[in-house]
């Protein structure tokens, strides 16, 4: 039982928004009782490892594959789902752009899993075993939805600018897992 934080970046080049979704997805590892582990796709990430780690991952999986190298969203999606089936996460954090929608949303098709978009707010009960409440923007903020997610991994995205990034005082390296992801050509 992890939660997995996907880092979205641009040719290795972090996202903004995979801060925040680091210091969510390490609140609710904390909240859970688990571990916070990280996920990057493509070679060209692989130095992402760094700053997943200072943000409290203990773990980043590196996706690799030659055609890895830009986004391409069925890419990407097909390379999380692979990730997430292997490890098996309780919680799967991806960011609130519009990058972060489409790999979360590729990857919830290949999972057969339900995915919550743009959640502000996290179940300050959750422990892993339950449904996931949440509460999400819709309409540019102008609405609040609250939800469940009810399924055996959750998958969600972070709205953008809700959690203020925040690194981890008490920092160790963290333990690098590459993992070779098989893609078939119409994705590549």
């Amino acid at each position: 039982m992890s939660v997995l934080a996907v880092l979205e970046h641009d040719r290795g080049t972090i996202a903004s928004a995979s801060l925040g979704v680091l210091t969510a997805a390490r609140n609710l590892a904390v909240q859970m009782g688990t571990s916070l582990e990280a996920v990057t796709v493509g070679a060209n990430a692989d130095a992402l490892a760094t700053v997943a780690a200072q943000y409290g991952a203990t773990v980043v999986h590196q996706a690799h594959h030659s055609a890895l190298t830009d986004f391409g969203p069925e890419a990407w999606g097909e390379s999380v789902a692979q990730v997430v089936r292997q490890i098996s996460p309780s919680v799967v954090i991806g960011t609130g752009t519009e990058r972060g929608h489409e790999i979360l949303a590729q990857a919830a098709a290949r999972l057969d899993l339900p995915a919550a978009m743009n959640c502000s707010e996290f179940d300050k009960d959750f422990n892993g075993s339950q449904p996931l409440k949440v509460v999400r923007t819709r309409w540019g903020g102008s609405l609040l939805e609250e939800a469940q997610l009810d399924a055996s991994i959750k998958l969600v995205t972070l709205a953008n600018h809700v959690v203020e990034p925040q690194e981890e005082l008490a920092t160790s390296p963290a333990t690098i897992s590459t993992i070779e992801v098989q893609l078939d050509e119409s994705v590549a």
